[in-house]
């Protein structure tokens, strides 16, 4: 070897990269407040931000943090509605620590927001003043947005005077940010961009255009991670129109990931309004895609006085538009009373090749817009596997659709091949209640049992570890054979009934309905019984007896179902009424 090459392979080898750094942050600061340490740490988030490079970690304690530095100078400026938490490329902000009780560290537990938003204490950045955007990235670069433990809340970027003409602007790192663009992050690019929060709820944030909880533009790719996390009750509240909660707007290829997350409650409520109150994916060239994951998508609006129906998702691209949901419920609902509630759709896709992926999801009560409608004329593909679609206002539409539906109720569709179940009859005991949102399984559901494990393995799940929206095993009692319910919520019960009759013997109660008692007429002795809510909660635990009556006065009004067991050990369940 050459004595050049040897020295250069020493040089590199002693190299050394850059210790990665981590900088600390409380309400108040503490001690010398130079954040090295928790014990002297600022009070200054956006300072230790710019002090920060690519790799370093900022560690945030719990409280309420106000941005208060100027987006383009970094100024100290309190009131200026220009104040944003502004972001570096490659430096994480994590939130939730409370080292007075010993969360120091990413091994504690930490106070972070769940998928539904809740939390009590936490770290909190939270716009006043009117700030049109609490957290922001700008660069003619790359930026790159990470976020972990934190409710951001309190934008409003549209006019105070609801001007139809507002359009200011700054510059911000040689990018032009525009205002009404983004409430709660706003990010803007001449490269690519990404955003991922995890832990995190964006919410009660107002934008004047598009994007109230989160806006990114770029010249490139975006890539939006959701993870975790809560995005709710955020509004595009200008005069003109927009799109909603999340809205992403590339040239290249670019995705949309909602994992384990929930979206909800967001609204269009500009006086023009209409689009995507959810989520919304434009790119100019190449492919848009959206994956929805073990998630909610539910209640996002559009109030306005133009009478135009919107879509709780929307995505379009010049090439091929792709849509996955799985283990997910898309649910609409409407606001009584409130004239200006115009009906929503579930997913809008606009694209010549456009493709639609249903995997163990419910899409339900959806009382506007098609719950699923093609624009694109040469492809436009749906798949639906384990999944109910039902009650819908109205049903699919788009031209040259191909279907491939499996083990699926799906509405309009009759085709009972494959494991399906007729979309076109009713089911008034498909979810355990329609009416007030509860799209879980009762015992007698149509629905239970009637999926595909091997359907489900095929495409990439893990039967064994997965679980379903509400957090249970995905398969009920998978080890002693049980098999998967449609739709995204799984049945916990072992009480396998799908019908009233689930053996032949001659077993009849009377009265039905009754208030005080159940009288018992059978060919066999009955010797035991219990009792169960349509849910498959068990109300009575099982009673030994020689039954010919039993007392149901001190049970409340509802449906019920009794499981009697014969002396030749022959069981038989029965619906009743309680009244």
């Amino acid at each position: 070897m050459k004595k050049s090459t040897l020295f250069f392979i020493l040089l590199l080898i002693n190299i050394k990269t850059p210790a990665q750094t981590t900088r600390y942050v409380t309400q108040n600061g503490k001690g010398n407040k130079d954040g090295s340490s928790w014990i002297n740490a600022s009070n200054d988030i956006q300072s230790m931000i710019n002090e920060s490079v690519s790799g370093d970690h900022v560690f945030v304690a719990i409280g309420t943090y106000n941005p208060n530095r100027t987006a383009d100078t970094s100024t100290y400026s309190p009131g200026n509605r220009s104040n944003t938490f502004l972001m570096k490329n490659g430096v994480k902000l994590y939130g939730g620590f409370d080292p007075s009780n010993g969360i120091d560290d990413l091994t504690d537990t930490r106070i972070t927001p769940s998928k539904s938003g809740t939390i009590s204490g936490g770290t909190i950045l939270k716009g006043i003043n009117n700030v049109h955007h609490v957290v922001l990235g700008a660069d003619v670069n790359d930026v790159n947005i990470d976020l972990d433990g934190f409710v951001i809340t309190g934008a409003y970027s549209a006019d105070l005077n609801q001007s139809p003409s507002y359009s200011g602007s700054l510059i911000v790192n040689g990018v032009t940010v525009y205002y009404v663009q983004g409430g709660g992050i706003a990010v803007s690019s001449l490269g690519n961009a990404s955003v991922k929060l995890t832990n995190c709820s964006v919410d009660n944030n107002s934008a004047g255009n598009n994007g109230a909880a989160i806006f990114c533009r770029s010249n490139g790719s975006n890539n939006i991670k959701i993870i975790n996390s809560n995005i709710s009750s955020n509004s595009v509240s200008g005069y003109i129109t927009g799109t909603g909660a999340i809205s992403s707007s590339a040239v290249s290829n670019s995705t949309i990931d909602i994992i384990n997350s929930n979206v909800s409650d967001n609204e269009i409520s500009a006086a023009k309004g209409s689009g995507s109150p959810g989520i919304s994916l434009s790119v100019e060239n190449s492919i848009s895609t959206i994956n929805i994951i073990n998630s909610i998508i539910s209640n996002n609006r559009t109030l306005n006085s133009l009478n135009k129906s919107s879509f709780m998702i929307g995505a379009n691209s010049k090439d091929t538009t792709i849509v996955n949901v799985i283990g997910s419920s898309i649910i609409g609902t409407h606001l009584p009373g409130n004239i200006w509630t115009i009906g929503i759709g579930g997913i809008s896709l606009s694209a010549p090749n456009c493709i639609v992926n249903f995997q163990n999801s419910t899409v339900a009560n959806l009382n506007g817009a098609s719950y699923l409608a093609f624009s694109g004329q040469t492809n436009n593909h749906f798949k639906a596997y384990n999944t109910i679609i039902y009650n819908n206002k109205f049903n699919m539409v788009g031209n040259n659709i191909i279907k491939d539906i499996q083990y699926s109720l799906v509405q309009n569709e009759n085709n009972t091949t494959s494991g399906n179940i007729d979309g076109t009859l009713a089911y008034p005991n498909l979810f355990t209640s329609l009416s007030t949102g509860d799209y879980t399984l009762p015992n007698v559901s149509p629905a239970k049992d009637k999926g595909s494990n091997n359907l489900y393995i095929a495409n990439g799940g893990d039967i064994s570890l997965d679980k379903d929206l509400a957090n249970n095993p995905r398969v009920y009692d998978y080890a002693n054979g049980g098999i998967i319910d449609m739709g995204a919520y799984e049945n916990q019960s072992d009480t396998n009934i799908n019908t009233v009759e689930v053996d032949d013997i001659d077993i009849s109660i009377y009265p039905n309905p009754s208030r005080d008692n159940l009288n018992i007429n059978s060919n066999q002795k009955i010797i035991g019984y219990e009792i169960y809510d349509l849910t498959g909660k068990k109300i009575i635990d099982y009673k030994k007896a020689n039954i010919i009556k039993i007392d149901i006065s001190q049970l409340p009004k509802n449906e019920y179902l009794i499981k009697l067991e014969t002396q030749s050990n022959r069981k038989k369940t029965i619906k009743f009424i309680k009244n």
